[in-house]
């Protein structure tokens, strides 16, 4: 099983070499080789591991497709990258499959087991649920209003209070918390208990919409996504139709309610076109599709914008920012939480993917290290699907990591406290509600045997 991981390994640095060639002649060239790879790696991995949702698999997918998307240079202000930026990329994927095939002896599962019963489930629903919307109503009246209701541009990025918007966002938690409780308390719950779950749901999904927020509406149904396809694997296709849909649907609409006019994303992001035909420039300038592009491949630029430029290296204060955030550390020692800005290939566009903070904190030494690891948990997390499929905690927790890895070339999600937060959070309440170590569904619950 390890040679095949390292196969694709092989398989990425022979295909990256080919393809980082033809992007020096022919940047189009280069980049539809890339993509093409993407495509293969992605039905290889989903070969070797029986299943379409594994970390390998997608990774592969997001990397090197969005990487093959960046290669167009659809945005006037991208600019060819250096062969140090291809070397940090190419090496990123190579070193999570050689962190992927490092795999722990399995787990086995300890003979004193405590089942999780439907009462402690509603409980630890109820809790989430409580945390979120009393997090949001408090931040709203601390605020002086929602978001959605204001015609100021920023209002989206000001709600936020320190600390508590923590517990506004773990409403993205609610739902696929409830896909499980309905998987496996069916049986045993009334109109009533529909009802309450249905209304419960809705209030939670509001709460992104109000605060228009984009990145939590998508954090919501595509970890429910994920959540749903782990427990109901015949569904992938249908799934991921209606996941495409809703998140078109919702980026729209929270689009729409941020009150920021087309004049304004052309100013910021610099998106003119000039250089295009009248017939280019109709499709390529239309604003909201290249702001799309920019989100998924201009993030790079802004990694080719530090590779080989950065004076000071931070050590560990980026990788390891959520222990700064999370303990106060930033506020009692506020030289830790000091960072050199990096640079932008546009002012606004302040994204970058997921190795530009191990880079900046150790160079390329730290992308090869924190890819290995990454890797590592990532392998681990998909030893055994079926018996993960009895554990409902570690669900959750996997399509969080799930949820990080898909947006690998937008953000680092591992570095982020909210990522963190939310791991934090379930392991106090699985501790608290189950305190069993071994977070298995009883039998009654299931229908079927645990073992």
């Amino acid at each position: 099983m390890r040679k095949n991981y390292l196969s694709l390994a092989a398989i990425a640095g022979v295909g990256s070499a080919i393809g980082i060639m033809c992007y020096y002649l022919n940047n189009y060239v280069g980049g539809c080789i890339f993509i093409c790879m993407s495509l293969a790696l992605f039905m290889l991995a989903k070969r070797i591991k029986g299943n379409i949702l594994n970390f390998l698999g997608v990774f592969s997918l997001v990397w090197f497709f969005t990487i093959g998307l960046s290669c167009f240079m659809l945005h006037s202000s991208q600019t060819i990258w250096n062969i140090q930026t291809w070397l940090c990329l190419v090496m990123a994927y190579i070193m999570f499959c050689l962190g992927y095939a490092i795999k722990p002896s399995k787990n086995r599962d300890s003979h004193n087991k405590k089942f999780i019963t439907k009462k402690n489930f509603v409980a630890f629903l109820a809790t989430i649920f409580t945390l979120s919307l009393g997090g949001f109503i408090v931040e709203s009246v601390i605020r002086g209003g929602i978001p959605l209701f204001s015609s100021d541009m920023a209002s989206y990025a000001d709600f936020g209070v320190t600390g508590i918007h923590y517990f506004t966002v773990s409403s993205c938690l609610f739902l696929p918390a409830s896909i499980i409780y309905l998987k496996f308390f069916h049986k045993e719950m009334r109109k009533i208990d529909y009802l309450i779950i249905i209304i419960a749901n809705i209030i939670m999904l509001a709460i992104p919409i109000a605060i228009v927020s984009r990145q939590l509406l998508i954090a919501t149904v595509i970890i429910s996504s994920i959540v749903f396809l782990t427990l109901f694997p015949k569904y992938t296709v249908a799934t991921i139709i209606i996941v495409t849909a809703a998140m078109s649907a919702g980026w729209i609409f929270i689009t729409t309610q941020r009150n920021q006019t087309d004049e304004y994303l052309q100013s910021a992001l610099a998106i003119y076109g000039d250089e295009f035909t009248d017939d280019d420039k109709a499709i390529l300038t239309n604003t909201r599709l290249m702001q799309v592009y920019m989100y998924l491949a201009c993030n790079y630029d802004n990694l080719n914008e530090n590779i080989g430029n950065i004076d000071e290296y931070t050590f560990g204060k980026r990788t390891f920012f959520p222990v700064i955030a999370l303990t106060g550390l930033k506020y009692a020692t506020p030289s830790l939480g000091e960072m050199p800005n990096l640079s932008r290939f546009i002012p606004v566009f302040n994204t970058y993917p997921i190795i530009m903070a191990p880079y900046a904190d150790f160079g390329i030494v730290g992308v090869a290290v924190y890819m290995l690891l990454i890797g590592m948990i990532c392998g681990y997390l998909d030893m055994d699907i079926d018996r993960l499929r009895k554990r409902p905690i570690t669900i959750l927790i996997r399509a969080i990591f799930m949820y990080a890895i898909i947006f690998s070339f937008f953000s680092n999600w591992f570095a982020n406290p909210t990522t963190v937060f939310y791991v934090l959070l379930l392991y106090i309440l699985c501790r608290f509600f189950f305190s069993s170590k071994v977070l298995t569904i009883s039998n009654s619950a299931k229908g079927e045997n645990v073992s």
